[in-house]
């Protein structure tokens, strides 16, 4: 059981020190991507739990795709803002006729 554990954070380590080292050489607005940043940390945990055992893999697939879930999840809710945006009510001009 600890093992599934271990794998789930080595995705969550290695995703962070990727993403501290591109805010570090392109600037505090960049933001992890899918692809290359995500797939490259999913692939490194793949194979980190393939080195141990073939049914790891799987295990770590899953538990990675819940923590990375719930790291979106927590992350749009700290960083994302909403704006609202008004809505002007339209006007009826159905009576009228443009000269």
């Amino acid at each position: 059981m600890q093992g599934r554990h271990k794998n789930k954070d080595i995705i969550q380590g290695s995703l962070l020190a990727f993403n501290n080292l591109e805010i570090l050489i392109f600037g505090n607005g960049f933001q992890a991507k899918i692809f290359p940043q995500i797939v490259t940390c999913l692939l490194l945990a793949l194979f980190a739990s393939g080195l141990i055992h073939q049914v790891r893999i799987t295990h770590c697939f899953t538990f990675s795709l819940v923590a990375l879930y719930y790291i979106n999840k927590i992350s749009s809710i700290l960083y994302q803002s909403t704006t609202l945006v008004p809505v002007l009510p339209k006007s009826s001009d159905k009576g009228r006729k443009g000269n």
